[in-house]
């Protein structure tokens, strides 16, 4: 009795095992995605800051000149 106690307890064991290491994949796929998305959404912003500031400085010198 006792032993097939143990054999179901070290079997679901296992399973949880087996099921923590899926999920900490899943939050490392997650993570690289997000940064991935992080560094797009950054270079997008970067680029139309460098934009408006290119945009904003041609206004000015066409104003003063």
């Amino acid at each position: 009795m006792v032993s097939l106690q143990y054999n179901d307890l070290m079997r679901k064991k296992r399973i949880v095992e087996n099921d923590k290491a899926k999920i900490e994949k899943v939050i490392l796929e997650l993570d690289e995605k997000k940064k991935a998305a992080l560094r797009q959404a950054w270079g997008q912003v970067s680029r139309m800051q460098k934009a408006l500031f290119v945009s904003n400085l041609e206004f000015r010198l066409k104003l003063y000149c």
